[in-house]
């Protein structure tokens, strides 16, 4: 008997050319055609939207099947035995000569109740083709609702818990007025000073005090997004001046998890700042090289994004609120099959600069965010939410 491992056989391919090379002194070697049956275990779901287009998909739904099929470039004429875990029936098993099965997982097939503990719900699905050959696969599947760690009742105990939900260094910047301790008076503050201002177009900065630190609050009035970092100046005067926290958040459902997700979001921002000021490095390239941060917000976007997606967040945020919004900044996909001159990315600002030296400091920041990424699929071109690396 002989093992042999062979990578890059495509799946519509049955057979590959073996040769025998025997010791030295010995027979001569022989060439023989082999049989192989490349086979793969793939899983599809419909669009969320209205439609009939299959995708494989990073975080799947529970309101559409799954579809679970052996794929091969041979005819089938195998017995396969799948296996599917049930939180209830402990396993679902159906034994068939079919090579494709359709799982529910809203409790036609199988019932994932919708709570705290399946908040990051894994299913491992398996089918045993002809009792010898075992194929496996592990999806994530979102629920309805966002659920996690309960959130504060009262207004102002929801400031505190919000403003401790993260251990932001001291080294970054201050919130308040002088000689103010009081976190409640901060955050009202901040509200009248630097947001009612901001809303008109006009930003002023408060006055930065040493040895403070960043503190995240929460805006009382409505506003289209869930959190903000605010900073003053350029360059070697860049400083970090706040990040907050907007009502969105708590309209939108979110648990702590999530909450300390964005605020985790905007600490990156307060942290790319932080790097502006020093000397020869990358972000300070950028921010020298564009007439203002709004002109590169796409890699600081996908920057603060990619720190996220490694937050203990339930499905449901990670695929509705942070991969759309990350895939859309790194490189729009579904725009640009629309208008490809509309959609504007990361990837995109990227490959159009000329400059050589901000361009590798450019590079050097979407490789980071690239390396970060915590899911495969991610990175795989037939997945829902695939991105490339930075050329």
């Amino acid at each position: 008997p002989q093992t042999m491992y062979v990578e890059g056989i495509k799946i519509n391919s049955d057979s590959i050319s073996a040769e025998y090379i025997p010791p030295k002194n010995k027979t001569v070697g022989q060439t023989k055609m082999l049989n192989v049956g490349v086979v793969s275990l793939i899983e599809q779901q419909l669009d969320d939207n209205v439609g009939n287009s299959f995708h494989q998909k990073v975080i799947y739904t529970t309101p559409r099947a799954i579809v679970f099929e052996v794929c091969s470039g041979q005819i089938f004429k195998h017995c396969f035995f799948w296996t599917v875990p049930d939180t209830i029936n402990e396993f679902w098993n159906r034994s068939q000569t079919s090579n494709k099965i359709s799982v529910h997982y809203n409790g036609i097939t199988v019932k994932v109740p919708e709570n705290d503990s399946n908040r990051r719900f894994t299913s491992d699905v398996s089918v045993l083709i002809d009792g010898k050959l075992k194929l496996n696969k592990t999806v994530r599947i979102a629920q309805e609702n966002y659920h996690g760690t309960k959130v504060a009742d009262s207004e102002l105990d929801k400031r505190i818990e919000v403003i401790g939900l993260l251990q932001v260094p001291k080294i970054f910047s201050d919130t308040e007025t002088p000689n103010e301790e009081n976190i409640e008076y901060s955050q009202k503050w901040f509200e009248k000073n630097l947001l009612g201002y901001w809303e008109l177009g006009l930003p002023p900065m408060p006055v930065l005090i040493n040895d403070k630190h960043l503190q995240y609050a929460i805006k009382t009035k409505d506003i289209s997004w869930f959190g903000a970092m605010y900073h003053s100046g350029k360059q070697d005067e860049a400083k970090a001046v706040v990040a907050v926290l907007f009502d969105r958040c708590y309209d939108r459902g979110f648990k702590q998890e999530e909450l300390r997700a964005v605020a985790k979001h905007e600490l990156q921002h307060a942290y790319q700042v932080k790097d502006i000021a020093k000397v020869g490095s990358d972000w300070r390239i950028v921010d020298k090289h564009f007439p203002t941060s709004a002109d590169y917000s796409f890699f600081s976007e996908v920057d603060a994004d990619s720190v996220v997606l490694n937050a203990n967040t339930c499905w449901k945020f990670m695929k509705v609120d942070l991969l759309e919004h990350f895939t859309k900044h790194y490189h729009n996909k579904k725009e640009e099959e629309i208008d490809e001159k509309a959609a504007m990315s990361a990837l995109k600002q990227y490959d159009a600069i000329s400059d050589a030296n901000v361009k590798k400091a450019v590079r050097n920041i979407l490789q980071k965010v690239y390396m970060r990424i915590p899911y495969d699929e991610i990175k795989r071109k037939n997945y829902d939410f695939y991105v490339r690396p930075p050329k």
